[in-house]
């Protein structure tokens, strides 16, 4: 416990795990989001008693094509800044490890 107050274990690994996770379901929903919405509105636009009248301001097909872009990609970008926070944190832990590995026990002094 002693640890944790002096900062000696950091928490920053775990709450980037817990945020990695969160923004993965965030950019997936949004893109599944996206598509539904560009489903829905092409159908309505379809099934419009007056047609010609545009609802839809990009074509559907690149709309879907995007938004499967912004799915597939925007998770793996979300994934290289998150790993690159776990790099960053870990390379401390190895840091930290080193050095209770050099610096004896009884040392009392402070080099």
């Amino acid at each position: 416990m002693s640890d944790f107050f002096s900062f000696r274990n950091l928490v920053s690994i775990t709450l980037i795990k817990i945020l990695y996770a969160a923004g993965m379901v965030v950019i997936t929903s949004s893109g599944l989001f996206q598509i539904a919405h560009t489903l829905y509105l092409f159908l309505e636009e379809r099934s419009s008693a007056r047609p010609g009248i545009a609802v839809l301001v990009i074509p559907p097909g690149f709309a879907i094509v995007m938004s499967l872009f912004v799915i597939i990609f925007g998770n793996l970008l979300w994934r290289v800044l998150c790993e690159a926070g776990i790099v960053l944190f870990s390379t401390h832990d190895m840091l930290a490890s080193i050095e209770e590995a050099l610096v004896p026990e009884d040392s009392s002094t402070v080099v």
